[in-house]
């Protein structure tokens, strides 16, 4: 007779143990698992998602970088339209005397005008005609000086103010 102390486990229990047993490697798998698989899910949303937007955000990325560079942005690609890209780099390389000379009396009048401030000066003149903003100066006999603006640097002030009042106005908030 076999001895009481020693069961022999049935066949219900060794089922019971092994579904308990696969019940803890779940809980377990769900446990320890779902965070990591969870990340892994939410990275690969998130790489969708920027591969989604990725050529709205560029062109968003570059009209912030046009937008930091202000209306002198709109000033080069009109420039640059107009057959003028070569005349506005030029005013890179002009002092700040020639560049306020330039945009005081680079616009094209049919009228005789005077303008006497400190940045007239032979030299000034001299080195806007030879740059081509000018066509033409001549020193008066009182001293004073007569010029003739160029077709190119009549269009490229144009330019320069249109985009410079644009500006302006753009930035009053009763316009």
């Amino acid at each position: 007779m076999p001895d009481s102390d020693t069961k022999t486990p049935s066949p219900d229990r060794e089922e019971k143990g092994e579904n308990s047993s696969k019940r803890g490697l779940q809980m377990a798998i769900i446990e320890h698992a779902s965070r990591p698989i969870a990340y892994v899910f939410l990275g690969l949303f998130l790489f969708v998602f920027l591969l989604s937007v990725r050529e709205p955000l560029s062109k968003s990325l570059e009209s912030a970088a046009k937008v930091k560079m202000g209306s002198f942005e709109f000033i080069r690609e009109e420039a640059d339209n107009s057959d003028l890209g070569k005349e506005l780099q030029v005013l890179v390389a002009l002092n700040r005397q020639q560049i306020i000379l330039f945009i005081i009396i680079g616009k094209f009048r049919a009228t005789h005008t005077t303008y006497g401030g400190e940045e007239v000066t032979e030299e000034n003149l001299r080195v806007l005609k030879n740059v081509g903003l000018l066509s033409d100066y001549t020193k008066r006999e009182d001293g004073g000086f007569d010029w003739t603006v160029s077709e190119k640097g009549d269009e490229l002030h144009s330019i320069i103010m249109r985009n410079f009042v644009k500006a302006i106005k753009e930035g009053d908030p009763n316009s």
